[in-house]
């Protein structure tokens, strides 16, 4: 039912942290993520390969920046799990919801 490339944690993290600023640097990310180097570079590569995002690297004044950009591929399958996460959790049952009763009336 779901897609556990997009349902781990840290990819997760890392997919609705793009949905909200689509492009954003490495250390901005791993910031806001707050995964160590390695999981956020591991994590963005898989997600890279699944065709979820696109990993930019340049220069800036001689020093390494590296972006990750969130593709319209990812986009939708971030779309698609909440949906489906959505659907999962949606109303319960009309006889699973308490009915209030007077004598339960009472604040704990």
């Amino acid at each position: 039912m779901f897609d556990s490339l997009i349902t781990n944690p840290g990819r997760l993290r890392i997919l609705t942290a793009l949905a909200v600023h689509p492009s954003q640097e490495f250390v901005r990310l791993r910031s806001v993520t707050s995964l160590t180097d390695g999981n956020l570079a591991t994590h963005a590569r898989r997600l890279r390969s699944a065709g979820l995002l696109a990993i930019d690297k340049s220069f800036r004044d001689g020093k390494p920046v590296t972006t990750l950009t969130l593709t319209d591929h990812g986009r939708a399958a971030l779309k698609q799990h909440v949906e489906r996460l959505t659907q999962a959790i949606g109303s319960p049952p009309q006889q699973a919801i308490a009915q209030p009763d007077s004598q339960d009336d009472w604040v704990d």
